[in-house]
């Protein structure tokens, strides 16, 4: 053979290879490859295919010798894994180690593989489940968010004051430690305060019953969940309001509910709100129930996943929260060593559940026949208040083929986990 392999363990899914290729066989490929880019290439001063190998060599030699290496080493890989019957995900990128001109190329790189979940379902199991419930405050929280959809805005005079549906226009700057924050700066922005992410409530109390022109000393004191640095800490706030207009809501009443179309009266339209609330509050249960029972799966079994597939969550988590742009060509294979004291346990988290998930899948080897999506739709139409034609109608049939096989999964999960549930009754739809 022209090269010889040495795998070593690393972690249950990560294992160095050294590549160790013959200088002779080395050096047979390469002269074989020049050999042929001799007779392609077209360089100044000589005629197709007959420039000097000697010049071509000097031009395109270490790049040539580079694809030599990588030919090698994608044979030694594949024999090696083949032979090994491992399930590969990746390849980091290798190093070559020429240390003489007529030894053996030696080449180091890391193998990934693909993660073997140990499940637990074999005993009873326990967890927890949040359940959100309908109220009427969440009701009139509803209606008021249709209000403002059709409220007038209008400049403040100077006796107005800021109230909790006013649009800003105010710049601060922030300070922690003495130190200005620019991130956490604004220069003449425009805020609006009905929006429920526009400030945390702490500022935003304070804010409230401003005046135009006013300025202000705001504190506000950083959650337990924000990032280590800021964790716990006080931060003052010079708040600047420079101009600000005020929200006119129109009454909820039936002159209101005309405005919407097909409602004769408020009373109309808030029985449909209800109704429209209390489906979605149940959507979201249900989607938390199952997460709860994977979560209670996920918790009693075991894995260890690879580092690369971490990097590959973590960089998965800032395209969702809209830190990095998911059309970035580089977002791929942005560096994250920094982030993984961040955001490592939540990625290997969000990696383990897709595990235990699709191994319940093979598991229990669901098959959808066609009276189990009649059993789930009639089990949806009680549970959400919806129509069958309804539910059909926001559903393709791979859409309905894949709802029954999780709603079979998770039906089996039910025997298995129990949840006791936290009924919250404070929350946004």
């Amino acid at each position: 053979m022209s090269y010889s392999v040495e795998l070593q363990d690393v972690s249950a899914v990560e294992k160095d290879l050294k590549v160790s290729i013959e200088r002779v066989a080395f050096d047979s490929k390469f002269q074989k490859e020049l050999s042929k880019i001799t007779g392609q290439v077209q360089m100044k001063g000589y005629r197709p295919g007959r420039a000097p190998k000697a010049m071509v060599a000097k031009m395109y030699g270490e790049r040539l010798e580079s694809d030599v290496v990588q030919e090698f080493v994608q044979q030694a890989v594949k024999e090696t894994i083949d032979s090994k019957g491992l399930s590969l995900i990746d390849v980091s990128p290798f190093k070559v180690n020429k240390e003489t001109n007529d030894g053996p190329i030696e080449v180091n790189l890391q193998l990934s593989l693909y993660p073997e979940i140990n499940l637990n379902i074999d005993n009873p199991l326990t967890g927890e489940v949040s359940i959100r419930e309908y109220s009427e405050e969440l009701l009139n929280k509803q209606l008021e968010s249709v209000r403002i959809m059709f409220a007038e805005l209008k400049e403040a005079t100077d006796t107005d004051i800021v109230d909790q549906y006013s649009v800003l226009k105010c710049t601060y700057d922030t300070f922690v430690d003495g130190e200005k924050k620019d991130q956490m700066s604004l220069v003449e922005q425009d805020v609006d305060l009905s929006r429920p992410n526009s400030f945390p409530e702490e500022i935003k109390s304070q804010v409230i019953g401003m005046k135009a022109g006013e300025e202000k000393e705001i504190s506000f004191t950083f959650p337990e969940d924000a990032v280590e640095d800021l964790k716990g800490k006080t931060a003052k706030i010079n708040f600047s309001l420079k101009s600000f207009r005020l929200r006119v809501l129109p009454a909820a009443d039936d002159e209101f509910a005309k405005l919407l179309g097909k409602y004769e009266t408020i009373g109309e339209f808030k029985t449909f709100l209800e109704s429209t609330i209390k489906a979605e509050i149940e959507k979201g249960n249900m989607q938390s129930r199952n997460d709860a029972l994977l979560k209670a799966v996920s918790d009693a079994s075991t894995v260890v996943i690879p580092q690369v597939l971490i990097d590959d969550e973590i960089r998965q988590i800032l395209v969702r929260r809209k830190i990095v742009d998911a059309k970035d060509k580089n977002a791929s294979k942005m560096p994250v060593e920094g982030l993984r004291g961040v955001l490592g346990e939540e990625a290997q988290e969000r990696i383990k559940m897709g595990l235990v998930y699709n191994k319940l899948q093979e598991k229990f080897d669901i098959k959808v026949e066609e009276s189990d999506i009649d059993t789930m739709l009639e089990s949806f139409q009680e549970l959400f208040g919806e129509k069958k034609e309804d539910l059909l109608a926001s559903m393709k049939q791979k859409d309905l083929d894949s709802q029954a096989s999780d709603w079979l999964l998770f039906n089996k999960l039910a025997e298995t986990v129990t949840l006791t549930e936290k009924i919250v009754t404070d929350f946004n739809l």
